[in-house]
């Protein structure tokens, strides 16, 4: 079929900027894949034919035909194995095709030419049980060769013409009917193999698109990670100037009170937006797998009791009580980067206070199970509504609090689930809306 005829056809929508041969590509493909299968029926079938006609036909015949399937059967396995091996590109592909062509239309002819090298039958129901058997063979090839159309008519007419012919030349009435019904049955499948070609040309054709679809969308991101991770940098140098000369200006003494205080909204802003890039470069680092993970042995009581420390200035500030619940006991080692978890846990704590209510509490443990040690923030907090709980670890996902006064960008929850799980932990959470959540991390006991 012509790539014209494809494109004119029912597949037009779904036919991205893809060559001919590319699609004969996928398609020879797509034949190699299945002679495995191919080859395993007609054994199985040839074996089975064996057993039942060794005592109704010749045997030397027999032992003849035998010999010529197995001959094919073994080159077109020879052509898989060195087709596996080569693997050749889509350039090189049509003689491969042709090869495979030959061969399949040469074991059906084989197979077709056996109601002629089993004669003559002392028992009618010999022809019958080969018919039978071609019949299956041929229904089944459509799905193993129906990706091509030309390679599938080959195989049926070289399968069911030898046998159709023999029915016409013999003399009966019924024998004429089993030809006309064989001729019938020939236009059936060929039918059939047309339409599955058809299915399969659009299926290679979506594939194609969609394959095209995901790399351009794996390069739009990273272009996103690296735009990201340049101005992440290219921020943080001025940034970081702003801060320094809002704390100068902070400790001179001769400022008034209303300057005291705009500097101190400069060294409060300037603050929350480090923080915002640091995320964003944490993120781009992530996203572009440039990330180093140390795992070691930490002392989990003794990270925790850090973090409990470094997160009070924000406990203070949301007037949240803080509460720390040792766990089944006290030194207890586990597998981790420290300074990452610490990072998973000072963001979840942060969540924690900034999503509270007034006079809230927030409450950190851990405990043991098994070898698994799990640590948990538990908050009295607005919760997450259940419609929006799949949403919680997505990128600049703020589950409807974009437009409060909640400090985020909404990538603190993505760059807490991509950290655990460069360090092979879990993290999940339970919800209920106006009651509060409780999120954790799962962490190997060391």
């Amino acid at each position: 079929m012509e790539y014209s005829q494809i494109r004119n056809s029912s597949t037009a929508e779904f036919t991205p900027s893809v060559s001919k041969i590319d699609i004969r590509a996928e398609q020879t493909r797509h034949l190699y894949g299945n002679i495995t299968t191919a080859i395993m029926a007609n054994t199985g079938i040839a074996l089975l034919l064996l057993w039942v006609l060794k005592d109704h036909v010749d045997q030397t015949l027999l032992n003849y035909w035998i010999s010529a399937l197995s001959i094919i059967l073994v080159a077109r396995g020879l052509g898989l194995y060195v087709f596996k091996k080569i693997s050749p590109e889509d350039q090189n592909i049509n003689i491969w095709l042709y090869a495979f062509a030959i061969k399949s239309t040469l074991a059906a002819f084989i197979w077709g030419i056996s109601i002629w090298v089993f004669e003559p039958y002392n028992n009618p129901e010999i022809p019958i049980l080969i018919t039978f058997v071609l019949g299956g063979m041929t229904a089944g090839a459509a799905a193993i060769l129906g990706s091509v159309f030309t390679v599938y008519i080959l195989y049926v007419l070289a399968c069911m013409l030898p046998i159709t012919i023999w029915f016409f030349l013999q003399t009966s009435e019924m024998h004429s009917i089993m030809a006309m019904m064989l001729c019938i049955y020939m236009l059936a499948m060929i039918s059939g193999g047309y339409t599955y070609q058809k299915v399969m040309l659009k299926s290679i054709l979506l594939s194609r698109q969609l394959i095209k679809a995901k790399e351009q969308a794996e390069q739009a991101n990273q272009a996103k990670s690296i735009f990201l991770s340049r101005m992440s940098h290219e921020l943080r140098t001025p940034l970081n100037a702003i801060m320094g000369f809002a704390q100068i200006i902070s400790h001179d003494i001769n400022q008034s009170e209303k300057q005291k205080d705009h500097s101190n909204e400069i060294i409060k802003a300037s603050t929350i937006l480090l923080k915002l890039i640091e995320d964003l470069l944490d993120l781009s680092r992530i996203e572009a797998n440039k990330i180093d993970i140390n795992i070691k042995e930490v002392d989990c009581h003794k990270l925790i009791s850090e973090c409990v420390d470094l997160i009070n200035p924000v406990v203070e500030k949301y007037q949240i009580q803080l509460k720390y619940k040792t766990g089944n006991t006290v030194n207890q080692l586990i597998l981790a980067d420290e300074f990452r978890l610490k990072q998973i846990l000072l963001n979840l704590l942060s969540n924690a206070c900034k999503y509270n209510r007034p006079n809230g509490s927030v409450t950190i443990s851990y405990t043991a199970i098994n070898n698994i040690i799990r640590i948990s923030i538990e908050d009295t907090g607005i919760g997450i509504a259940p419609e929006k709980q799949d949403k919680v670890f997505q990128s600049y996902e703020r589950l409807g609090n974009e437009d409060t006064l909640i400090e985020g960008t909404g990538i603190g929850l993505t760059i807490v689930k991509q950290l655990a799980n460069l360090m092979d932990a879990q993290v999940g959470f339970e919800s209920r809306e106006n009651e509060g959540s409780t999120f954790w991390i799962d962490l190997p006991a060391a």
